[in-house]
């Protein structure tokens, strides 16, 4: 892996604002990814992984917007881009795997015609050319009978399948990142190992870089190289994936290591994680985690701390150093 960083984002903030109401859904998530890497984002639901990523490719709908931070990818500024520019860059250099592939494809057009849709029409100038690469990357993702197949509709495949042409669409104009947002979601476990295996492969015979987000911890382990945690809208802890899993330094991240199933824990119930995340209609002054956290001080519940490198390559938002924090908090990671 190249040390050279392919997508830096610093400092971004997403907020949606109406009328009576606010959401401050993205508050301060800086990291960056690098060349030939699969970076996972993982976190409970509502916690900013999908808003990160949209904002990343300027796909937020209003009343959502960036409101501060810089987002380069390649050095060239997203942000500052006009529509026109961010096109030459969307779907050409950095795309994305949608979670839904049956709201996400257009129930009303051929397969074919979507895949074409998608490519890049000074590089693919005739309906022969256009034909040949759908073709070619309906072999790709591994779809049988694919001259049939690029005729059918959406309805006529089954959710693997749709997910198939979701991956063929998001990659035919040989892209330098993709980013897949819950790229598993709905589909089985066998489909769902299928599908993963087919993003690495892929990823390896392109050179892409992946960020895949995710809020199951299984396919961390199995896809990722780096970790950023993310909760209420921050990152609270970042750093390759065996540290995430056997050295975890904040109390968030340990507590989601406790809630995993273990060989030891058949016939018990299995651990959760006391309390709600907090509602992200207000400005949090404090530590996020704090109310649900054990070690939590005076300091935690006024002053959120930011997020530094504790160890090389892993950095953590916490008040506390690991020692206080109990490391594993009393999570058996098999050693």
């Amino acid at each position: 892996m190249e040390t050279e960083a392919l997508l830096k984002v610093t400092d971004l903030h997403v907020e949606f604002h109406k009328r009576k109401s606010s959401v401050y859904a993205v508050n301060g998530v800086s990291f960056e990814v690098y060349k030939g890497e699969t970076f996972g984002i993982v976190g409970e639901s509502g916690c900013g992984k999908s808003m990160t990523c949209k904002a990343v490719l300027g796909l937020l709908k209003s009343p959502g917007k960036v409101t501060e931070g810089k987002i380069l990818f390649e050095n060239k500024d997203l942000l500052a881009m006009s529509p026109k520019e961010l096109n030459r860059v969307r779907g050409h250099e950095l795309g994305m795997i949608f979670q839904e592939p049956m709201t996400a494809l257009n129930p009303l057009l051929k397969i074919k015609s979507q895949i074409f849709d998608a490519l890049d029409p000074a590089v693919y100038k005739t309906k022969q050319q256009k034909y040949d690469r759908a073709l070619e990357m309906m072999k790709l993702v591994g779809i049988p009978s694919p001259e049939v197949r690029l005729e059918e509709y959406p309805h006529q495949f089954s959710g693997g399948m749709r997910q198939r042409v979701m991956i063929a669409i998001a990659l035919c104009s040989g892209l330098k990142m993709v980013i897949a947002d819950e790229p598993t979601t709905a589909l089985d476990v066998t489909i769902q190992d299928q599908i993963l295996k087919l993003i690495n492969s892929l990823k390896e015979q392109m050179n892409m870089s992946v960020i895949l987000i995710t809020h199951d911890l299984g396919v961390v382990a199995q896809m990722c190289d780096r970790v950023a945690v993310m909760y209420a809208g921050m990152i609270m802890e970042m750093t390759d994936v065996v540290s995430l899993f056997y050295h975890p330094l904040h109390p968030y991240t340990t507590a989601l290591m406790g809630t995993l199933p273990s060989a030891q824990q058949v016939g018990r119930e299995l651990n959760a994680i006391v309390g709600i995340p907090p509602s992200l209609t207000e400005r949090i002054e404090g530590c996020p985690f704090a109310p649900r956290c054990a070690w939590a001080s005076e300091i935690c519940r006024k002053q959120c701390p930011r997020l530094t490198q504790k160890e090389p390559g892993h950095f953590v938002r916490c008040h506390l150093d690991n020692q206080e924090s109990g490391q594993n908090g009393g999570w058996d990671n098999g050693e």
